[in-house]
Formats: structure tokens, C-alpha cells, sequence
């Protein structure tokens, strides 16, 4: 084995590692999912995900594709939108079912349809969304099926907001060490580009911006479908 690759061996293992620990989070693990995703993120988590709520259209149905647990949806919900949340994993839909009744006991917002279903094949007519949204995805968003779905759904105008990835910028020890974590999942900030430029291949404007939350820089990567 060459020198080179022998020395990057522990970072594809620990990137491995990684990578199964996140598909635990999503199917068997589910029920832990949020309190993992707080601790590593410093409790930041939920604010990273709602900066997409800045780059959604004013008016409009919504479709949040892979909605985990369903966070994001019921507060999207909460400022008076439609909202379909989607998401292939049965533990997450679960999880997102016990989370939706409990918020419906409080009112106040429009109910969220779950629908179990996977992203390169949505169960939807031709333009009747005006947003898709997705938050901190893993590689399926690169998916040509699962860019050309999000294009055949929404209306021309209507908008694909992903949030990739988002990376401290202090210098404390725990801000450090998450940085390190996020870099090893090769999510931040390689992503942002290459998501920018995939969106511009099936027909969106794809852009990218980032957003300044509490020490941290959040991406938001935009496509409008022309």
C-alpha cells in the first residue's frame, strides 16, 4: 500500500464509522436522533435547520423531503403553511407521528401530512409545491432521480432550499472538535459547490449563501427552477 494511502486509512475508517453511525440515527437509533444531533452541535441544531425557513417563498405548499423526525415541518406549520413531511425511514416516521400529536395538543398551527415514500420517486402530480426543503441530507441529494423529482414538483419559480452542512467559527475547544467531526463526514463545506453546480444541471439557478447563527456559519444552498 503506498504511503499516502496507508496514512489517510484511519480518516476513511473513522469516515466509515461515521457513516454507519448516521444510518443507526435514522433507522434502529431514530429515537435518539435529536439528542445526539444537539449534543453535536452544541445545541445549535435546531437553529441550523430553520435557516431555511429564510430562503422559503412567501406563499405556497411545502414539501420537506427527508423530515427525520419531523422538527423542522411542525415549525414551518407554525407560520401558517401546507406542509407534506417526507421520509423513507419507518423509525423516523414514527418518531415524527408521536411528535406531530403531541404539537397538535397545543394548536395553533396547520396539520403536517407524514407520507412515507423515498425522494427520487415522489408520489406527486407535476408542479404543486412551491418549496422543497431539505436539512443536513446525506449523499442521496445528489441523486440525479431525487434533483429531477424536485424540479417535476415544484411550480416554475418554486424553490429547492438545502441546508448542507454548517461549521464554528470559534476557537474553543468543543467548537474544534465538532469541526473535525463534520469534516470527516466530508460534508462541510465540500458539499456546497457541488450542490450549487447539481442544481444548475437539472434545471434550476442554483446559488449558495451562508447564514451567521450564535459562533456558526450555516450553508444554505438555493435552486429556483427556471
Amino acid at each position: 500500500m503506498p504511503d499516502g494511502a496507508r496514512a489517510q486509512l484511519p480518516r476513511r475508517l473513522m469516515a466509515a464509522v461515521l457513516r454507519l453511525a448516521f444510518r443507526l440515527l435514522y433507522h434502529e437509533m431514530a429515537w435518539s436522533y435529536e439528542a445526539v444531533a444537539w449534543v453535536v452541535s452544541l445545541g445549535l441544531w435546531r437553529q441550523w435547520r430553520e435557516a431555511a425557513i429564510d430562503y422559503l417563498p412567501a406563499q405556497g405548499r411545502v414539501l420537506e423531503i427527508g423530515a427525520g423526525s419531523g422538527v423542522l415541518a411542525i415549525k414551518i406549520a407554525t407560520h401558517g403553511r401546507d406542509v407534506i413531511a417526507l421520509d423513507r425511514s419507518p423509525q423516523m416516521m414514527r418518531s415524527a407521528n408521536r411528535r406531530l400529536r403531541h404539537s397538535a395538543r397545543g394548536g395553533g398551527a396547520r396539520p403536517v401530512r407524514l407520507l412515507r415514500a423515498h425522494a427520487g420517486n415522489l408520489p406527486f402530480q407535476r408542479e404543486c409545491f412551491a418549496a422543497v426543503v431539505s436539512t443536513f441530507p446525506t449523499e442521496y441529494i445528489f441523486a440525479p432521480e431525487v434533483l429531477h423529482e424536485a424540479a417535476r414538483v415544484l411550480w416554475p419559480g418554486g424553490c429547492f432550499v438545502i441546508v448542507p452542512s454548517a461549521v464554528f467559527v470559534g476557537g474553543s475547544l468543543p467548537q474544534r472538535a465538532a469541526r473535525g467531526l463534520f469534516d470527516l463526514t466530508g460534508q462541510a463545506p465540500a458539499w456546497i459547490e457541488p450542490l450549487r453546480l447539481a442544481l444548475s444541471r437539472h434545471g434550476f439557478e442554483g446559488a449558495a449563501s451562508e447564514k451567521a447563527v450564535d459562533g456558526s456559519r450555516v450553508a444554505v444552498v438555493t435552486g429556483r427552477k427556471l
